[in-house]
C-alpha cells in the first residue's frame, strides 16, 4: 500500500510540474524590436497571435506588456522561425507580435495560435499547415500549395496559382477565394468549406458529415467522390464525374453533363436554379 501512495504521489507531482508557469501582464506596455536572421518558413505555437509583413529584412516587433517580452522566444533553426512562449500568458493589456519576412514558403500553426498576412504570401511552392484550433488568414499566390487544417482550425485565405490541394478534417472550417487551373480538395469528420472563384478542373472527397459549398466557385470540369452524409454544392460549366455512396447528396448549378460512376445507397442528387 506505501508502494502504491509513494507511486501515487510520484505521478501527481511530476504532473504538477509538467504544467508551465502561468503569467500575468503589469499593463505597462513597451515597443521592442531585433532582426532576426534569415528564414524562408515560420512556425507558431502557444496560443500566440502573430501579424506577418513583407519587408526587405527579417525581424519582429513586440508590442506589449513589459514582463511579458522576454517570454516570447524567436529561434531560427534551418530556416524555420519558431515562435513560441516560454510560460502561459493569461492576460495582457497588450499582447501584439508582428514578423517582418523576406520570403515565406510555409506557416505552421498549432496549439489554438493565430496568424493573419497583411502582405501576400509569394512562393513557387507554399505549405499552410493549420492545427489544434489554431486560425490564418490570408492570401497566397504560388505555383503550387498545399493547406492542411484539423480540430476546429478555421482559415480564411484567397489563393491564386497554378495547382490547390487541401484536405480538411475533424471541424475545420476553410473559406477560400480560389483562383486556380486546378484544385484537389478533401474533407472530413464535420468539416465545413466555402468556396469562390474560379478552377478549370476540381477533384472532390467528401466523407463522413462533411459540407462543401460552391455554388458560386465556377468550374469547367468536376470529379466527385463523396460517401457517408456529406453535401456537396457546386456549379459547372461542362462536366460532373459522380461517385456518390452511402446517404451523400450532391446539389448541382448550372446544365452540366453528368457521368455517374456510382449512385448507391440513399444517395442524392438534386438539380438547382
Amino acid at each position: 500500500m506505501k508502494s502504491i501512495a509513494i507511486a501515487v504521489l510520484m505521478f501527481v507531482t511530476t504532473a504538477v510540474s509538467a504544467q508551465r508557469e502561468r503569467v500575468k501582464g503589469s499593463r505597462n506596455v513597451k515597443d521592442v524590436s531585433e532582426v532576426l536572421r534569415p528564414f524562408t518558413d515560420i512556425k507558431v505555437t502557444d496560443g500566440l497571435e502573430v501579424t506577418l509583413i513583407a519587408d526587405s529584412q527579417p525581424s519582429y516587433e513586440l508590442e506589449m506588456d513589459d514582463n511579458l517580452i522576454e517570454l516570447i522566444s524567436f529561434d531560427v533553426r534551418d530556416s524555420v522561425l519558431l515562435v513560441s512562449a516560454r510560460k502561459d500568458i493569461r492576460s495582457a493589456k497588450r499582447l501584439n507580435i508582428t514578423v517582418r519576412f523576406v520570403t515565406l514558403n510555409s506557416v505552421s500553426l498549432d496549439a489554438k495560435s493565430k496568424v493573419k498576412a497583411q502582405s501576400v504570401l509569394k512562393s513557387d511552392f507554399f505549405r499552410g499547415s493549420f492545427l489544434d484550433d489554431s486560425q490564418f488568414e490570408g492570401e497566397i499566390k504560388a505555383k503550387q500549395a498545399t493547406i492542411t487544417a484539423n480540430s476546429n482550425s478555421k482559415i480564411e485565405m484567397d489563393y491564386m496559382g497554378d495547382d490547390l490541394t487541401m484536405n480538411v478534417t475533424d471541424n475545420a472550417f476553410a473559406k477560400a477565394d480560389i483562383n486556380t487551373k486546378k484544385i484537389t480538395l478533401s474533407a472530413s469528420g464535420r468539416s465545413d468549406l466555402e468556396l469562390k472563384g474560379n478552377a478549370q478542373t476540381v477533384s472532390l472527397d467528401l466523407n463522413d458529415n462533411a459540407e462543401c459549398k460552391a455554388e458560386t466557385f465556377n468550374t469547367d470540369v468536376i470529379n466527385i467522390n463523396a460517401t457517408g452524409s456529406s453535401t456537396t454544392i457546386v456549379t459547372a460549366d461542362q462536366e460532373i464525374i459522380v461517385d456518390l455512396d452511402e446517404k451523400a447528396e450532391l446539389h448541382v448549378y448550372g446544365e452540366p453533363k453528368l457521368m455517374i460512376e456510382r449512385f448507391t445507397g440513399t444517395s442524392k442528387i438534386l438539380k438547382k436554379e
